[in-house]
């Protein structure tokens, strides 16, 4: 079984880890942004053979959620496609630098 522990140890602070799913909610720099990065994750799955959940919403904002249906629980399948997932999201996803206006 995975946890939030190892999902930290590997850097992916973003991702949300409860019972046996984990998610994540990309902001990108447009909607057009959002589709390139559902046809990367969508490759990446197939590639990996372990497939999330995916949604999309206006204004370019991706949803990703995933979990190991077989196990019932999180596996390292789920960890190694989170890493991948953060990786394709270079360029596409705004990056969060704090707010700089205080």
């Amino acid at each position: 079984m995975v946890s939030k522990a190892d999902f930290d140890d590997k850097r992916l602070y973003t991702w949300h880890v409860e019972n046996d799913k984990a998610s994540v909610e990309y902001e990108c720099t447009s909607f057009t942004a959002a589709g390139e990065l559902v046809q990367r994750i969508a490759a990446i799955a197939d590639d990996q053979d372990h497939h999330p959940d995916l949604a999309v919403r206006y204004p370019g904002v991706v949803t990703v959620t995933t979990t190991s249906h077989d196990q019932g629980e999180l596996t390292q399948r789920d960890l190694d496609l989170a890493l991948a997932v953060d990786e394709a999201g270079r360029g596409l996803v705004k990056l969060d630098l704090g707010d700089d206006d205080k």
